[in-house]
């Protein structure tokens, strides 16, 4: 009987080489399974790579989704003018255009592209302070609850600005003076 296997085997490998050939090629893996291998590697470091990343970039906060000032916040400043001045025109663009500064930075090199957007905001406020003299009681009223409704959304977006890294410095001044002037504006 082990005769007729030993035939059997000769029938089936030629020679040696043969044989060798085959007994190599069941103990290896298939050819597809490598390349499966790699790529499910690369992917398992591919979605690593986007989650370290998209943590590393998270430390800057979301500030806001509003980038302006509510309408109704200014609306009883709309058509009240001192002088050529429309009030709620300048209160309005002061506030939105100090919104969409600090919205914008992220980081020190966009707190310095920032700053003259703030001096800007800064100086839109001086002119109003300015003007608080020239205004009816009930127009220095309206302005006033008009600033302190919106005044604590603006005191979390400089203390959200002022508190990234590399950030307070370069904007710290000119958010103090931003403050100092929002103070003015929001006392009757």
């Amino acid at each position: 009987m082990a005769h007729t296997t030993h035939d059997k085997s000769e029938r089936r490998y030629r020679d040696e080489d043969e044989y060798r050939y085959e007994l190599e090629s069941r103990r290896q893996a298939p050819d597809w399974l490598w390349p499966v291998l790699l790529g499910a590697l690369a992917l398992l470091l591919g979605l690593w790579a986007l989650q370290w990343w998209s943590s590393r970039h998270a430390e800057a906060p979301n500030v806001a989704v509003q980038t302006q000032a509510p309408v109704e916040t200014f609306s009883k400043l709309n058509g009240i003018k001192v002088g050529d001045v429309d009030i709620g025109g300048l209160v309005k663009s002061a506030v939105d255009g100090l919104q969409s500064s600090l919205l914008g930075i992220k980081d020190e090199a966009t707190a310095k592209a920032a700053v003259p957007g703030l001096s800007q905001a800064a100086s839109r406020f001086d002119q109003l302070t300015g003007l608080l003299s020239q205004m009816t009681p009930e127009t220095r009223k309206a302005l006033a609850d008009s600033i302190a409704t919106i005044r604590p959304k603006l005191n979390t977006l400089f203390d959200q600005a002022v508190g990234l890294p590399g950030v307070g410095p370069v904007i710290q001044p000119t958010v103090d003076a931003i403050r100092s002037k929002l103070d003015t504006l929001a006392t009757v």
